[in-house]
Parts: structure tokens; sequence; C-alpha cells
């Protein structure tokens, strides 16, 4: 299991900080798909349900949280297993729970 670095050693903006932190509070240790199943509960805004995987910021960070993994592909293949709904929408794609 990766575990979540501390803000401090987060190389990416203020946004992409504040995003780990909201998505992995306690710096639990996370792999992806528990990294990204959390993102899907916490990252939505009422009264939306998903959120764009790009304009939030989610990519940017599952890249310096996991690096080496490309979460356009991990997202795809969670969305194959039914973890999660994906929508290919503007450049990016809409990420969120499955119903």
């Amino acid at each position: 299991m990766k575990q979540t670095p501390q803000q401090s050693q987060v190389k990416g903006g203020k946004r992409v900080r504040e995003l780990i932190d909201r998505v992995n509070p306690a710096g639990e240790d996370m792999d992806f798909e528990q990294f990204a199943l959390q993102a899907v509960q916490v990252l939505p805004e009422p009264p939306y349900m998903t959120f764009h995987c790009v304009w939030s910021g989610f990519n940017e960070a599952a890249r310096i949280v996991f690096p080496g993994t490309d979460p356009c592909q991990a997202l795809i293949a969670m969305g194959r297993r039914k973890l999660i709904t994906v929508r290919p929408f503007l450049g990016g794609a809409l990420i969120g729970p499955r119903k």
C-alpha cells in the first residue's frame, strides 16, 4: 500500500495539497482505488454528485500521491469493474458514485 505524503512533501500547488487533505485527512495508507472511492464521496459539491477529474485537480493529486500510476487509465478500469461511474466530458471525465 502507498502512503499519502504529508502536506509539506507534496510538490503540487495549494489546490492539490488541499484536495489530498480533503480526501485523506488522517494521512492513512491507501491504494489508488481507496483514494479514488474516497474522492467520489468527498469531492463533489452539492447539488452535484460528480467531479471533473482534471478541473478538480484529482489527476494531478493522484500522480503526486501514486507516482507511476496513470489516473485516467486507473479510473477507466474502475469504471469497467463498476466501482464508479466515469463519463467523458470536456477534456477529462466526470467521476461519480455507481448508481
